[in-house]
């Protein structure tokens, strides 16, 4: 008995004693209230500033090597990948391996083939710069993509299971300054291989829309930095750009372009597919939970990679377009003698329509052709205004 009471004298003893260290920093319990609150804060505003950093550099929670995917509660089946010792080697380079992809599409796409003989190929050609061929005119917009995508030949790649195809998004560089956010990021798909391209988001800004460039000629990063989007950046843009592989303007491309109309197909073809990747993944960015990401994305292409945007303008749905070129998708080289990208005999009948800006739901911008020069309110004045009024007015 005499124990026990020992055993609780102590207890109380050491309960005082709590008690009074608990006082001497507490006080009266204000004190410890006014502490469990402010820690409550802190960690609030600290779990803010940890989220905010993940949606703000593209919703990219992920830890080196891994992946993850929130298919199909989202309904675009996009896969990110973190992979940062990954050494991208194919800016912008001719044949060899980074052509590999290229080739691999022909031959595991044989069965949509619609071969012909170089001969017919120049043939095809000179009929039309003979004046023999009829341009086709007065289509709706519905008529025009159905042509296109059938003379184009990639009506199979934006099958109703576009949106359902994984698409892998691998980032394999990150960087920042004081106001952006840039990653480079591989795109992966079943039909095209892999492609690169670069990101950069604006920090402290909310519901930002996109704008996915395609750059020209024998131009890739150098481009991208030339024309300086990080001005449209500072802005309140996301700008996105697709960097083009065997897209060098020599022999390379002609080689390759000459093996895709053999084959009937075309490698412009395959580089708006590239563009509608690039959509689906900006879209599904901008769907997920927390995202500062706009759901607005416009097309933006200058030169070669104008030739391509307005394709892409008549075959997806971006909320508006700018472009600094036209063509006939009849282009020849300098020399007249090589092939460019944008060779393609079919979609010629079609070029009127292509380039007839104001019949496309899309709204669409033409400004003068001119080499990069810095992005500001002071040399593209149209521009700024454009896209100002079409995605962050909206």
């Amino acid at each position: 008995m005499k124990s026990n009471n020992r055993q609780s004298r102590k207890k109380n003893g050491r309960d005082r004693q709590i008690l009074q260290y608990f006082t001497q920093i507490f006080g009266d319990g204000r004190e410890f209230i006014k502490f469990m609150v402010i820690a409550g804060l802190a960690l609030l505003l600290g779990s803010y500033f940890i989220v905010n950093h993940i949606c703000r550099t593209g919703g990219d929670d992920l830890t080196d090597g891994k992946c993850k995917s929130d298919y199909p509660r989202n309904p675009y089946n996009v896969i990110e990948c973190k992979d940062l010792e990954n050494k991208w080697s194919c800016d912008n380079q001719g044949l060899g391996e980074c052509a590999k992809d290229f080739y691999n599409f022909l031959d595991a796409n044989s069965a949509f083939s619609e071969k012909i003989r170089e001969q017919q190929l120049s043939e095809q050609i000179r009929e039309i710069e003979e004046g023999n061929v009829t341009l086709e005119g007065n289509l709706s917009s519905e008529e025009l993509k159905r042509k296109l995508l059938e003379n184009l030949n990639i009506a199979f790649l934006k099958g109703p299971d576009f949106h359902r195809r994984e698409l892998i998004v691998t980032t394999i560089k990150e960087s920042e300054d004081d106001t952006s956010y840039t990653k480079e990021l591989l795109f992966e798909d079943p039909y095209v291989g892999t492609f690169k391209a670069i990101w950069m988001l604006p920090k402290n800004s909310e519901s930002v829309p996109t704008i996915v460039y395609r750059h020209g000629h024998g131009r890739g990063r150098d481009f991208y930095e030339g024309f300086n989007c990080a001005n449209l950046v500072r802005e309140g843009y996301s700008v996105i750009m697709p960097v083009s592989r065997c897209f060098t303007g020599g022999d390379s491309e002609h080689a390759l372009a000459k093996e895709f109309l053999k084959k009937g197909f075309t490698t412009i073809g395959l580089r708006t597919y590239e563009n509608a990747l690039v959509l689906k993944a900006m879209r599904y960015y901008a769907s997920k939970q927390n995202s500062f990401l706009k759901d607005k994305v416009a097309l933006f292409g200058h030169s070669g990679g104008s030739a391509i945007s307005n394709l892409s303008f008549r075959l997806d749905d971006f909320d508006a377009g700018v472009s600094d070129f036209k063509t006939n998708y009849i282009c020849w080289n300098e020399d007249g003698k090589r092939f460019m990208d944008c060779m393609a005999p079919k979609v010629w009948k079609l070029h009127d329509a292509i380039n007839d800006f104001a019949s496309s739901k899309t709204p669409l911008l033409e400004i003068p052709y001119k080499d990069p020069t810095p992005m500001t309110w002071k040399t593209h004045p149209e521009t700024y205004d454009f896209l100002k009024s079409n995605l962050l007015d909206k």
